[in-house]
């Protein structure tokens, strides 16, 4: 008791001192034990296996018999001393939250980071962070603004997936600017299944890096940035020889149309470039109420664009007795564009009566093997409902009518 008066009066004594009034209501069980933590943070464990705990410096003891916590086993504690008898014991303890010894922990603390990445939702990039103390693991994931750890590190990751990836939600105009620009040119790819027309990204990366200050990280910093210099900003719309490599040659509307015409209607066309999805190559997209306007022998011509690389196919399908006649393939196929116009006649009719024009040699139709084409040189249909969500889609065009009827 004389101890407990006697520390008593020494802390009322610098309290004075530095002219700190004494509280007028008892203190709570948090403000007590926090206030305590500060001297005993060597002291502290979480709870690991049975009734053990691992502390500081990986001490693993147990809750002394004695204690009020000894049934308990709180996940956290605190003792007053670690004592070493015939086992390693915490005596005087209390239940502590963790978050404690990340407040008043926070210059011993340690901190390791790890995957940092872009996240749509927050705008920014995060990582997430394990906190340590005299190596007891205080926090195992806590997801942080990865910016104000390594910026460096965070504005390649901003660069890269949001301005380039387009993987942001930003109405500054630069950024509409050049994903609009980058959709033109990625339909261009689709139309000419080329993947030289857009520059590699590093060059993308490049631009962005060299133009964006330091601190452009997240789209709240960009924003940031924008509204203090606007100016500065329009060296960030960027045109279209900045996009295209340098030996990209575009591809013509004529070549490749947005639209088909065909028995006086319209019909819109979608290019995709991608071998492995089920619409690669062209998709003819009509209302259920168009279907009957479509020509199937119309659409075996596809566009201009590709009725060279088709024919190319048609020939190489034939048995070779009969492919023997046309060979080079490409250049007979030059002489079957240059003289043949899309109709509504068979395409293979078409080719294969110009063909023995050409040669003199008889391609019965049953020859054409059509199974043997790329699917992206067939023609896909798409119908689409009033909602404009998707109905029916194929490359079977008869088979889309039949079930639609």
């Amino acid at each position: 008791m004389r101890e407990w008066i006697d520390t008593f009066n020494q802390i009322k004594q610098v309290l004075s001192s530095l002219k700190l009034s004494l509280n007028t209501a008892p203190a709570s069980y948090d403000q007590i034990h926090r206030s305590l933590l500060i001297g005993l943070l060597a002291n502290i464990g979480f709870k690991n296996e049975g009734k053990e705990f691992l502390g500081a410096r990986n001490k693993k003891f147990n809750v002394f018999p004695g204690s009020a916590l000894f049934k308990s086993s709180p996940k956290w504690i605190m003792a007053a001393e670690i004592v070493e008898t015939s086992r390693v014991y915490a005596r005087i303890n209390a239940k502590i939250d963790v978050a404690w010894v990340e407040e008043k922990a926070k210059h011993l603390l340690k901190y390791h980071y790890s995957n940092p990445h872009w996240e749509k939702k927050r705008s920014q990039v995060v990582a997430h962070e394990q906190s340590t103390l005299y190596g007891l693991i205080i926090n195992t994931d806590k997801k942080i603004s990865y910016g104000r750890v390594n910026p460096v590190e965070a504005k390649e990751i901003f660069i890269r997936c949001a301005l380039i990836a387009g993987d942001f939600d930003s109405k500054a105009g630069f950024y509409i600017h050049n994903q609009q620009l980058l959709k033109e040119l990625e339909t261009l790819e689709a139309k000419s299944r080329r993947r030289d027309i857009i520059v590699d990204g590093n060059v993308l990366y490049d631009f962005y890096e060299l133009h964006l200050p330091e601190n452009v990280f997240s789209g709240q910093a960009l924003d940031k940035w924008l509204r203090h210099h606007p100016h500065e900003a329009k060296v960030l719309f960027l045109s279209s020889q900045d996009l295209m490599s340098d030996d990209a040659t575009l591809v013509s509307a004529t070549a490749f149309p947005d639209y088909l015409e065909m028995n006086g209607s319209r019909f819109p066309v979608e290019y995709h470039f991608d071998p492995r999805n089920h619409c690669d190559g062209i998709t003819l997209i009509t209302p259920a109420a168009g279907l009957n306007a479509i020509n199937p022998q119309r659409c075996e011509w596809l566009i201009p664009g590709l009725l060279h690389e088709k024919i190319i196919a048609l020939i190489k399908s034939l048995p070779k007795q009969l492919r023997k006649n046309f060979v080079p393939a490409p250049n007979f196929a030059d002489a079957c564009v240059e003289s043949l116009e899309p109709s509504d006649t068979a395409l293979c009719t078409a080719v294969g009566s110009h063909l023995k024009k050409m040669t003199g040699v008889q391609v019965p139709y049953d020859a054409w093997n059509i199974k043997n084409i790329s699917q992206h040189l067939l023609m896909n249909f798409r119908v689409l409902g009033r909602d404009s969500s998707v109905i029916k889609e194929g490359r079977d065009l008869q088979l889309i009518k039949d079930s639609s009827s």
